[in-house]
């Protein structure tokens, strides 16, 4: 009942800053233009998407583009665009996320919950192994410690939780905030820890009912951890981030309402994808022993 009572004034107090906002906003953007790190991000998905094509291509004229590829390749594109609005540098995102709790995690939304999610689904290094290797892609012992290491759920599962819990540190936080290369790295972290655990537990979907209640687990222990965090954040009474007490008011937010709306980001929105993932995966656990019976 709080919450729903609080919500709106909460979003107007982030939503609308006061008169410090035009001067201070502008010399966020004046500041947040084209750097080293930006130009990774572009040259990174430039780099996927002209890799995409060029497999696309070759199978294409080796034996034809199957329709998943298609859906694939457009979950690949979803995920790099959600990455570049979420890492980049540039922009009234990463602007307001130099003053604004809720920005910054709005951000770290994106880059932990969503293009991961997406760029797993894209599976791009099957496709562009199948396209440009002439062996078979199992057949180096390479590239069996590389898959087996892939499917790893439980320490994909640990470091993806270990980071969430490390950047949301308030050391973490303001360290982010002072230097570009740390957020970067954040970023990076958020992004490739996500993609290794949502692309191990989509390799348990074949592993019968015993790999669908492991991600089930897997989903379950990070929405828990991920609610316990956004529940710290949004029923504190004080301020847990120092520096956002010194930002937050240029914009003529106020700091708790910030925090409390970024706890609510991280609670809601960025839980979605483990919900229903979770969701989905006892449905599919539960039909099961119908589709066992119905074979036998």
């Amino acid at each position: 009942m709080w919450l729903i009572e609080t919500l709106p004034t909460m979003v107007a107090a982030a939503a609308q800053p006061g008169d410090a906002a035009p001067a201070a906003l502008a010399a966020a953007l004046r500041d947040a233009g084209w750097t080293w790190s930006s130009w990774v991000a572009l040259v990174t998905a430039c780099a996927c998407l002209c890799a995409q094509a060029a497999a696309l291509l070759v199978l294409q004229r080796r034996t034809g583009v199957a329709a998943g590829d298609w859906l694939r390749s457009l979950a690949l594109v979803l995920g790099l665009g959600l990455m570049a609005v979420g890492a980049a540098v540039i922009g009234p995102l990463h602007a307001y996320g130099r003053f604004s709790l809720g920005a910054h995690m709005g951000q770290h939304m994106l880059l932990f919950a969503y293009a991961p999610l997406l760029l797993a689904l894209a599976q791009p290094l099957r496709l562009w192994r199948q396209a440009f290797l002439r062996r078979s892609p199992s057949s180096s012992a390479v590239a069996r410690t590389w898959d087996g290491l892939g499917t790893a759920l439980v320490p994909a599962t640990a470091l993806h939780s270990g980071l969430m819990w490390f950047w949301h540190h308030p050391a973490a936080i303001t360290s982010t905030l002072l230097d570009d290369r740390l957020q970067l790295l954040m970023h990076a972290s958020f992004l490739l820890s996500g993609v290794w655990f949502w692309g191990a537990l989509l390799a348990r979907l074949a592993g019968g009912r015993e790999g669908l209640g492991t991600a089930m687990v897997a989903l379950v222990a990070m929405m828990m951890q991920m609610g316990l965090l956004g529940a710290l954040l949004t029923f504190s009474s004080r301020v847990l981030y120092p520096v956002c007490s010194e930002r937050a008011p240029l914009l003529g937010i106020e700091p708790l309402a910030d925090q409390q709306l970024a706890g609510l980001i991280m609670w809601v929105p960025a839980g979605l994808p483990y919900l229903l993932g979770g969701l989905w995966l006892m449905q599919r656990w539960l039909a099961l022993p119908h589709a066992d019976d119905a074979a036998a």
